[in-house]
């Protein structure tokens, strides 16, 4: 993840400029089938969709990890799909600020947000 060479905003509710796509995602889980999921949009500056992914994870994870998770994967299909400028877009207010913060070595999800 570290390789990638996608530049991403975080959490910014503007639309995005000319070659600038925007990428939201979310995570979901279900205890009762322990199941977890993963959902990516990625927009254009036009707010046309591009390209979708849905995961599906075979444990429930807690909701922050798997948020974190979606984070993750979500700027890894940005750079998988060549995108070289994003803005990237979650509802979990704990995983934007981890992702902005320089130090998250006592989360129990660092390893995935440092990859990010």
């Amino acid at each position: 993840m570290k390789n990638a060479t996608m530049d991403c905003l975080i959490d910014n509710n503007t639309a995005p400029a000319p070659n600038t796509y925007k990428i939201n995602y979310d995570g979901a889980l279900s205890n009762a089938d322990n199941k977890s999921g993963i959902g990516v949009v990625v927009r254009d500056c036009q707010g046309e969709v591009i390209a979708l992914l849905v995961q599906q994870l075979d444990q429930a994870y807690q909701p922050v990890e798997v948020e974190a998770m979606a984070a993750c994967r979500a700027v890894e299909f940005g750079s998988d799909l060549g995108l070289h400028r994003a803005i990237v877009k979650d509802d979990s207010e704990l995983v934007v600020k981890a992702l902005r913060c320089k130090d998250n070595r006592l989360a129990p999800y660092a390893h995935l947000i440092n990859d990010v």
